[in-house]
């Protein structure tokens, strides 16, 4: 038995397999170059949104999972800012109800001085409880006001969401 001239086709196995995973992670650096330039690019958007930016949105195109995420994170974004710019009309809005009641008193409050100090009587009198009443109603205005701002804040702090019951 001669073992002088023996073929080792293990040693060509080894070799094939070392070319084939070298073509194969080759072939895989562009792949996942492109999945952590689209993962950073939305990282990018998610914190230059969170440092204030809500017009910042994310490029990402594509069918794959992180094109849908993207798509996502724009969704969340563009709901976030049309909330917070609700929330911010809403306060200017609540500021100015608030504020027209307050100057109505106000001014109220500056003719019955006028009144008190002209000194006529009678017609003083009557000026003064329609305007006294008129105080009175902007007070009521202004307290119901405030009272449906304190209903809508505990609304939108709740901790807790809504238990729904039949009765």
């Amino acid at each position: 038995y001669d073992t002088r001239h023996r073929d080792r086709p293990e040693g060509l196995f080894f070799l094939g397999i070392l070319i084939i995973g070298g073509v194969v992670a080759l072939l895989t650096i562009p792949i996942a170059r492109r999945i952590t330039q689209q993962v950073n690019r939305l990282n990018l958007s998610a914190l230059e949104f969170a440092n204030g930016n809500l017009s910042c949105r994310t490029n990402i195109k594509g069918h794959d999972e992180i094109a849908k995420l993207g798509h996502s994170f724009n969704f969340m974004a563009d709901k976030l800012e049309k909330l917070i710019q609700g929330s911010k009309d809403l306060s200017a809005n609540v500021s100015h109800e608030l504020r027209s009641p307050l100057t109505r008193i106000r001014v109220s409050k500056e003719l019955i001085v006028d009144k008190l100090d002209k000194l006529d009587q009678e017609r003083a009198r009557t000026d003064i409880h329609r305007y006294i009443q008129n105080m009175e109603a902007d007070i009521q205005s202004l307290d119901t006001l405030i009272d449906q701002v304190l209903k809508l804040s505990k609304i939108d702090y709740q901790e807790s969401p809504l238990a729904l019951e039949s009765f």
